[in-house]
């Protein structure tokens, strides 16, 4: 049991009357519990300690965060390296006065120092030396040296700042504030503009804070370098705390860790290479249920939309089962539509069972395999992205050359059911793809749980008086339900707000119209004009193949400094050189000149595939990219929906498939000239107003009011300093 009452000082009553042996009761649990002790929900996670009589719970992972203090050393993971008595309850014996205890768990909590009116800051300090926590220890000194210095220094003032910030960031920045700093009011001072946000709210924080008189006059603020250094050393605590509750192990960037990675190529081979080869299967469909162009693209349509469209469903399902349940769940329905559409009876079922079943099953196993990466993957995450997605490649490649054969050996319903038994596969990948279990079984640190065991009752201690929450902001920052959730995965605020991802966003979604209708009738097309069914097949195996070289090329050139904040106009080169290559199917038909057309296609597809989703990083905030890339994803699988059956419609009402091509051309060229001019108007109007606001604050920006009243007598209010800051 440790020894030793505090000194030179006075126990206060302690947060729920004076303590005691006499009358024992639990502090640091849930708020309002009773006085009776209950066993904790989960004796490995939690601690039960017995402070002067007055007993505290909290978890294991709190009270490790400083990994050389007393209380590490008595009830760390691996065993006590402390001996310690226990009481009849199990919880640890600790002599010590339980009022000065508060503040030692709550900086172990959160990192701030929060000391009650009624205790002295000495004892603090002795309990902080005590418990051995230097970072704690170093910030009591600092503050008991700024009341000394503020006695000293002669009368007090108060000092006011205004604090310029957009709606957004105004909840972090009050909760981040300095200690010593109190909000006063708010004030809203209508919208403003900025790069990439357009009528986005702004708002003026007033602040205040105490602060004493040098010698010579000069209003001073007591030095941050301690607290500074305090911060830094206590988020290192945090992480080393983290890291000891999770254990020793680390399956990150090795061992099992690259078996997932194979396995994450293998899906995406399987998901999203399969939707390569239904061109390969156009003609015969038409035959089969003598079925229109258009009436039989709505089968590959639907297929590829709900494939880009499924996001949110896919993370809300990941978010509550697991990436490993949703890739096997995807993986039973991808098998089960292929296997369905071996035995239907009409064009209608098969856009439910290999449309619909097979494209969401796809969608779940392919974006639930990319969510596992960022689990299995730290240091090594953008080489493990980057190997994943030549996936596509190699299933663009395999997938029409294996159609082709087993359509000529089997015909397209016993192919079908071969391939619900090959798309099974993405059971088995799921299956590699266990989840993480460390020592202590928590998630690893990139993980980002929703909620912990006992967040619950550390979030009631900290609103008990730890975080002051103010009513003003309460009408900003509460939100209903349903427009959170709509925030949260379908990002309408941003595509209202922020005019580059507005831009963006309606760009790719009219690209889409047309970027798609080449995989769909390329096959037909050669078939039409006298090119043999496994050279047509080979036309889409060749595009696959030569994105293996291309695409990493052109990722890695993109990631050039040269090309920092001008991707876009790479990407709408991209876009733009799809267009024109699509001229190439007008003037011939001819299987050499098809093979020019393909090669030339797959460079532009390349560019195009390996910078969507980096230009969309470059145009919104990465804190919402999950939420804008819902949007984004949901907007395109319409107009890929669409694009296919409507050309269909053309063709037939035209009898000629050069009109499929003009299409095409027409959609990729209009978007690729759309987006490269938008965003180079956008810029320039950008740049402008940059510089008309830099004119402004170069007169203005850096200079501060300050009033300042000489006392006429002692007893005298103290005069006022204000200052004009931003963030």
């Amino acid at each position: 049991m440790a020894e030793g009452p505090p000194r030179g000082r006075t126990p206060s009553p302690g947060p729920g009357g004076a303590p005691g042996p006499p009358s024992p009761r639990v502090a640091g649990a849930a708020a309002g519990s009773s006085g009776t002790l209950s066993p904790p929900a989960a004796a490995s996670k939690w601690v039960r300690l017995n402070v002067g009589g007055t007993y505290f719970v909290s978890t294991r992972q709190t009270l490790c965060r400083e990994p050389k203090s007393f209380l590490c050393r008595l009830c760390c993971q691996d065993g006590p390296e402390l001996g310690s008595d226990k009481d009849e309850t199990g919880a640890y014996l600790i002599d010590r006065d339980p009022t000065y205890f508060g503040p030692i768990l709550n900086y172990l909590r959160h990192g701030k120092l929060i000391i009650n009116k009624e205790l002295a800051e000495e004892g603090v300090l002795e309990e902080a030396e005590f418990y051995n926590i230097a970072s704690l220890v170093r910030l009591v000194k600092e503050r008991i040296r700024d009341n000394e210095n503020r006695t000293s220094q002669g009368p007090v003032k108060h000092v006011y700042r205004v604090l310029q910030c957009q709606e957004e960031e105004l909840t972090q920045m009050v909760s981040t504030m300095s200690d010593g700093w109190k909000f006063e009011q708010l004030i809203s001072i209508g919208s403003s503009y900025n790069y990439g946000n357009e009528d986005q709210a702004e708002f003026l924080c007033v602040v205040s804070r105490e602060l004493n008189n040098s010698t010579n006059g000069i209003v001073k603020e007591p030095s941050e370098k301690a607290k500074q250094a305090g911060l830094e050393e206590n988020g290192a605590i945090m992480s080393q705390g983290e890291a000891a509750g999770r254990g020793t192990a680390k399956p990150q960037d090795q061992g099992w860790a690259w078996m997932v990675l194979l396995a994450a190529v293998v899906l995406q081979g399987l998901t999203l290479g399969f939707s390569s080869c239904i061109g390969v299967f156009f003609t015969d469909l038409q035959h089969e249920f003598q079925a229109s162009n258009s009436q039989t693209s709505w089968f590959p349509s639907i297929m590829v939309a709900v494939l880009h469209g499924g996001g949110p469903l896919c993370s809300i399902l990941v978010k509550r089962f697991g990436c490993r349940f949703v890739v096997m769940l995807g993986g039973l329905l991808s098998g089960l539509g292929m296997v369905s559409s071996s035995f239907c009876k009409s064009i209608s079922q098969l856009y439910v069972t290999a449309g619909l079943i097979t494209g969401l099953g796809s969608c779940f196993s392919f974006q639930a395999g990319v969510t596992v990466l960022g689990y299995y993957f730290v240091r090594w995450q953008t080489l493990a992205n980057a190997v994943a997605s030549t996936g596509v490649s190699l299933g663009f490649t395999l997938w029409p050359l294996l159609s082709q054969y087993l359509l000529e050996e089997m015909g397209w319903r016993n192919t079908f059911l071969i391939f619900g038994g090959i798309l099974l596969n993405c059971c088995v990948c799921g299956a590699i793809m266990r989840p993480i279990q460390l020592a202590s079984g928590s998630l690893p640190h990139s993980a980002k749980p929703e909620e912990e065991p006992g967040s619950g009752a550390e979030e009631a201690q900290l609103s008990n008086g730890a975080s002051p929450y103010h009513p003003s902001l309460q009408q900003h920052t509460r939100r209903t339900k349903c427009f959170q959730m709509l925030q949260k995965y379908l990002a309408f605020d941003i595509f209202c707000q922020n005019k580059g991802y507005q831009i963006y966003t309606i760009g790719v979604t009219w690209m889409m119209m047309g970027f798609a209708l080449p995989h769909v009738y390329l096959v037909p097309y050669a078939i039409r004009n006298g090119v043999e069914e496994h050279k047509a097949a080979l036309l889409i195996s060749i595009i696959g193949f030569i994105n293996i070289f291309i695409r990493p090329v052109t990722g890695l050139l993109s990631g050039h400094r040269i090309f920092t904040g001008r991707r876009i106009y790479l990407f709408s080169l991209a876009v733009l050189l799809c267009g024109l290559s699509n001229f190439i199917c007008v003037i011939s038909a001819e299987f050499s000149v098809l093979i020019l057309y393909c090669v030339i296609l797959s460079i532009a597809m390349s560019g195009v595939g390996a910078l969507v989703f980096q230009v969309l990083m470059d145009v919104v905030d990465m804190d919402r990219f999950s939420s804008a890339l819902g949007l984004f994803t949901i907007l395109e699988s319409i107009t890929l929906l669409i694009g296919p059956p409507l050309t269909g419609l053309l063709v037939d009402v035209t009898s000629d498939f050069h009109y499929v091509f003009y299409n095409s051309s027409f959609f990729l060229i209009s978007a690729a000239l759309f987006m490269g001019l938008s965003f180079c108007a956008f810029e320039k109007q950008n740049k402008l107003r940059e510089a008309s606001k830099a004119r402004l604050d170069n007169s203005s920006r850096y200079q501060y009011s300050e009033t300042s009243t000489e006392p006429k007598t002692e007893s005298q209010s103290p005069p006022a300093v204000e200052y004009i800051t931003s963030i």
